[in-house]
């Protein structure tokens, strides 16, 4: 291969991922305002609702935290490993960083490159930041750290399953595995959230779960393992871990905004495709900071069941959905809706319709059961307060010593 294009190719990975880092900087501040922001309107929280100029309030505290973090001392636990220690924050932010490579932003203008298995990149990138964080659990030899750690790993592991395959049905419809064509295949049809709206929302619920969100935040459950395996950090390389889970909202956002709704496709033409692509990339963001202030945090017992008994039967129910009616319904039809003084001319397949159809109902059905679906019955019926008190009582030492 030509050395000149070896050189072209890597400096744009480069330029690439410095962009990347940039955006990601950027998006931390913004979104950690955001948070803040959505919780003060819902919680009536003071200080992020009036403190700072008009419009901005609550800003001051998103750049207060920036210069605490890079003002505080960095401390290591005198018995941790602490050559995993350090680099357990690195671990954690370059597969993050990696997964931007593959995005697209806006027509044949990805990041960096345009991977003809660009989903599949993006999945196995993205995934390996899971050892990241057992290794900060297990490296700071911290009991509350290293729980953390191994439920982490168990969440992320139990719905990578369900996410991966709520993105199998979006790229049997396109035809193929590049962000771009899958994109390219929404603009000549809909936007697949329209046909696979069960898809998008299963695809949602695992982005909350994968990115430690609420109601999925237990890895970090402050009220049983302090702060999880962020426990024994601190300063900058708490920083890291910070903003590498908000460049990973970032990343689900932007999977959702792709595969979707349609990615740059938007009035206007297509030179305004990057905007679109932010614009719908912040509109599942809103969803994302709106449901941390609104859901409370499941059990974990609720928390496996759901990924296993609810979400990977009704992916892989799906799957075979549309392979089932792309095989019975084959063929195209022309379709155009009149838009104002516009008319909207695209081909949909046969069995587009049916498979929408079916999968509204789907959606609805799953929507309506959600609850009694999250909230799983124990297995064993638990014994009432009197049997356990007795129970207690009777078989306490110190009671029949008293009593004697």
């Amino acid at each position: 291969m030509d050395l000149t294009l070896i050189l072209g190719q890597l400096g744009r990975l480069v330029i690439g991922l410095l962009i990347a880092i940039v955006f990601v900087i950027g998006s931390a501040l913004v979104l950690s305002w955001g948070d803040r922001k959505m919780l003060a309107y819902t919680q009536d929280r003071f200080g992020p609702l009036h403190s700072g100029p008009r419009w901005l309030q609550g800003l001051p505290f998103a750049i207060a935290d920036t210069l605490k973090l890079l003002l505080k001392e960095d401390v290591v636990p005198g018995e941790a490993d602490k050559i995993l220690h350090l680099l357990a924050p690195v671990m954690f932010v370059m597969p993050m960083l990696g997964a931007y490579v593959a995005l697209p932003l806006a027509n044949q203008f990805p990041v960096a490159a345009d991977l003809n298995v660009g989903l599949i990149f993006v999945v196995a990138v993205s995934s390996l930041s899971t050892l990241g964080v057992l290794t900060a659990g297990w490296s700071s030899n911290n009991k509350y750290s290293t729980l953390g750690g191994l439920r982490a790993v168990a969440q992320n592991i139990s719905y990578e399953v369900p996410l991966v395959l709520s993105l199998v049905p979006a790229a049997m419809m396109a035809g193929t595995l590049s962000l771009s064509g899958i994109v390219s295949a929404q603009v000549s049809t809909v936007w697949f959230g329209l046909l696979l709206p069960l898809a998008a929302l299963i695809f949602f619920i695992c982005g909350l779960a994968e990115t430690n969100r609420n109601p999925f935040d237990l890895p970090e459950a402050e009220n049983e393992l302090v702060a999880g395996y962020l426990t024994e950090f601190s300063g900058i390389r708490w920083a890291m871990f910070f903003m590498a889970e908000y460049g990973n909202m970032v990343v689900i956002c932007w999977m959702a905004a792709t595969l979707f709704l349609g990615g740059w496709h938007g009035p206007f033409g297509e030179g305004f495709g990057w905007l679109w692509t932010m614009a719908k990339l912040y509109a599942v963001m809103f969803v994302f900071l709106w449901v941390r202030a609104t859901l409370p945090r499941l059990r974990i017992d609720q928390l496996m069941g759901f990924a296993w008994k609810v979400l990977i039967p009704l992916a892989l129910v799906n799957i075979g959905l549309v392979g089932t009616l792309a095989v019975l319904v084959p063929g195209t039809i022309p379709v155009a809706l009149p838009l104002g003084i516009t008319v909207w001319q695209f081909t949909l397949p046969v069995y587009a319709l049916p498979l929408a159809a079916v999968n509204w109902a789907m959606l609805a059905i799953f929507v309506w059961k959600l609850p009694s679906l999250v909230l799983l019955r124990p297995a064993t019926k638990p014994e009432s307060a009197r049997a356990v008190k007795q129970t207690v009582v009777v078989g306490n030492p110190l009671a029949d010593a008293a009593g004697r």
